[in-house]
C-alpha cells in the first residue's frame, strides 16, 4: 500500500515528498532525514506492538515482519499458538507491550473493556517518542490526552484513520504537527494511486 496525502500541500512540511515538491531540494543522509522528519525510524529491529490480533492485525503482523520489524502483540482472546503460527511474540499484558513498542498499532474491537484503552495510564507507560497508529475505532483513544502527549513531546507522532466523533471536525488533535489524520489515504487501488500522484504533482 502507498500512503498519500490528500490534499498533499496540507502535510507538505511533514513529508519528504512534500519537501521535494516545495523546495526542489533532495534530502540525503540519515541525519538529515531524521532532523527533517523526526518520526521516520529505522524499521529493521524496531518493535511494532499490535493491540489485537484478529484478521487485520494478523495481516499487518505478516507484512511488518517481512519488512524487518520485531512484531509483538497483546490479545487475551487469541488462542495459544497464534504467536508461533505467525512467527511473532505474544506479550502478557498491555502495559508490557506499550512499554517496549516503538510503534503501537490498534487492531481491536471497541467494547466496554477496550473503550478508552489508550488513556492516561497507557500513555504514561508508552515509550518516550513512540508512534501511535489507529485504524480500528476512534473510541479506543482518549483524544484530549493524546493531544496533550503530542504537544508535550511525550509521543513523537500519531496516525489516525478514525476518530471518536465522525464525521470528524478538525480540532485539537489534528492541529498538532505530529498528527497524520483525516487527509491520509491508504490504497492498493491502481486508479486511486495514479490519481493521488497527479494530485501530488499538481
Amino acid at each position: 500500500p502507498l500512503a498519500l496525502a490528500k490534499p498533499a500541500r496540507r502535510h507538505s512540511d511533514r513529508t519528504l515528498v512534500g519537501l521535494a515538491l516545495d523546495t526542489g531540494e533532495a534530502i540525503r543522509g540519515a541525519d538529515a532525514i531524521s532532523a527533517t522528519v523526526p518520526y521516520v525510524r529505522r524499521v529493521r529491529g524496531s518493535v511494532l506492538g499490535l493491540v489485537g490480533l484478529g484478521r487485520i492485525g494478523s495481516a499487518v503482523a505478516l507484512r511488518a515482519k517481512a519488512c524487518g520489524f520485531d512484531v509483538a502483540f497483546y490479545d487475551p482472546a487469541r488462542e495459544d499458538g497464534a504467536d508461533k503460527a505467525l512467527g511473532i511474540r505474544r506479550v502478557g499484558s498491555l502495559e508490557a507491550l506499550l512499554a517496549e513498542a516503538e510503534c503501537v498499532s490498534l487492531h481491536c474491537l471497541c467494547d466496554q473493556r477496550t473503550a478508552g484503552i489508550i488513556g492516561a495510564r497507557a500513555l504514561d507507560v508508552m515509550r518516550a517518542g513512540a508512534l501511535l497508529v489507529n485504524t480500528a475505532r476512534g473510541e479506543l483513544i482518549d483524544e484530549a490526552l493524546l493531544a496533550a502527549a503530542l504537544r508535550s513531546g511525550r509521543l513523537a507522532a500519531a496516525a489516525l484513520d478514525v476518530h471518536c466523533h465522525e464525521p470528524y471536525v478538525r480540532g485539537e488533535v489534528s492541529s498538532s504537527d505530529s498528527v497524520l489524520s483525516d487527509d491520509l489515504v491508504l490504497s492498493e487501488s491502481k486508479g486511486v494511486t495514479l490519481r493521488a500522484w497527479h494530485l501530488l504533482a499538481s
